[in-house]
């Protein structure tokens, strides 16, 4: 919370405060009109309130067409770029250190960048071993089909057409 928002709530308190002493204060009186304005400054305080959650509801929110749309172009131009690590590197300083968060610190990011950046390394070992394993299958395959006999008397080793 920013602290013109505790400021604005700091205030709103101090009037709920002040508005209950004044109504403990209209008890001991005859006069009611003290208790006319107290009723009125309460109505008023929950109408301010009111309004300052709603304003601060959508804090940061793009509710516009106009602002989605910006939000959209930003985001195209990039953003914050990625950290530059190098998985050896990163290994090597582990194997140094013994422990993840250290070696997030030494390459100055938080120990989640470090997570989510192993998390894609395995995801590309496993996506290039899924790989390999396709085109190891799809290898001997042909070499099967190539290695199926033909009947005898068939076998032809020229191939004109």
């Amino acid at each position: 919370m920013s602290k013109k928002t505790q400021e604005i709530y700091q205030s709103i308190n101090n009037l709920n405060n002040l508005q209950k002493e004044l109504a403990d204060y209209n008890k001991n009186l005859q006069d009611r009109k003290l208790e006319d304005m107290g009723f009125k400054m309460e109505q008023e305080l929950k109408k301010l309130k009111f309004w300052i959650d709603s304003l601060y509801s959508f804090n940061g929110k793009s509710t516009s067409l106009a602002k989605k749309n910006a939000s959209k172009e930003n985001g195209k131009k990039g953003g914050r770029p990625k950290a530059q690590l190098n998985e050896e590197e990163v290994i090597k300083k582990y194997n140094e250190l013994n422990n993840w968060d250290r070696v997030a610190e030494y390459f100055g990011i938080t120990s989640q960048t470090l997570r989510n950046r192993r998390k894609e390394w395995e995801e590309q070992k496993k996506q290039k071993n899924l790989n390999n394993n396709k085109n190891s299958n799809k290898n001997i395959e042909e070499e099967d089909i190539l290695a199926v006999d033909a009947p005898e008397g068939e076998q032809d080793d020229d191939f004109t057409f």
